[in-house]
């Protein structure tokens, strides 16, 4: 093998004078055109088998050596470098804009029972920005217990059951409807009455909406 460089048992690259038996330090695929190849390859080698065992004795395994190292360098060369994680301020300004794009604007404090519809949504987290539209509609940014940044959606305002302490009985006649019941809407302040009759009942207290502008409206009514 003319003008080919091998690696002998020291690790040291040489030039081959092999010509008509085989080399005893490996084939030709362990021969190289420049000596700078060979210390390439050497270098290769020592970075798999640091105590450079692989090189001493027969050669034959050093090609598997040098594919493994071949693949290893092309591995690192395709890792893309990640981008620096934001921060979450970061990560909740950039939400902002794009919930803006939507219609939604900051707030600085939402009624408590949307509050409570958004908490719900995140066990175990909190939330960070509430937002409102110009239906009256709510959303949140919240992180979870795990640091993850979720979009919350409140139901629709007007569905969730707003809390009146604001209203009174009267009438307390035999009516088959029951007594008539004035109130206050939570939502908007205008007032409203109707029978108990006319009252949806849950979990023990009574819903129903404000005639003037469908908010739904929860009275902590007790029958005895």
């Amino acid at each position: 093998m003319p003008n080919k460089f091998h690696i002998n048992s020291n690790g040291d690259v040489k030039p081959c004078a092999a010509t008509k038996n085989a080399c005893q330090f490996g084939d030709g695929s362990l021969h190289f055109e420049t000596a700078a190849e060979g210390r390439r390859a050497v270098e290769a080698i020592l970075e798999q088998s640091p105590d450079g065992s692989t090189l001493r004795g027969k050669k034959s395994s050093l090609t598997d050596v040098l594919l493994k190292s071949i693949r290893a360098q092309d591995k690192k060369k395709s890792v893309i470098p990640s981008a620096p994680q934001k921060s979450k301020n970061e990560r909740v300004e950039a939400l902002t804009k794009e919930l803006s794009q939507y219609g939604y604007y900051p707030v600085d404090k939402a009624p408590s029972p949307v509050l409570n519809s958004l908490r719900a949504a995140i066990p175990g987290g909190s939330l960070t920005r509430a937002f409102k539209n110009r239906s009256g509609d709510f959303k949140a940014l919240g992180f979870d217990k795990d640091g993850k940044l979720f979009t919350l959606t409140a139901p629709p305002t007007k569905d969730i059951p707003f809390p009146n302490k604001n209203w009174e009985t009267w009438n307390m006649s035999f009516h088959p409807r029951g007594p008539k019941v004035s109130y206050a809407c939570a939502g908007c302040g205008r007032p409203g009455d109707a029978r108990v009759a006319d009252f949806s009942r849950r979990q023990g207290d009574f819903r129903i909406r404000c005639s003037s502008c469908g908010q739904l409206n929860t009275l902590n009514i007790v029958i005895e």
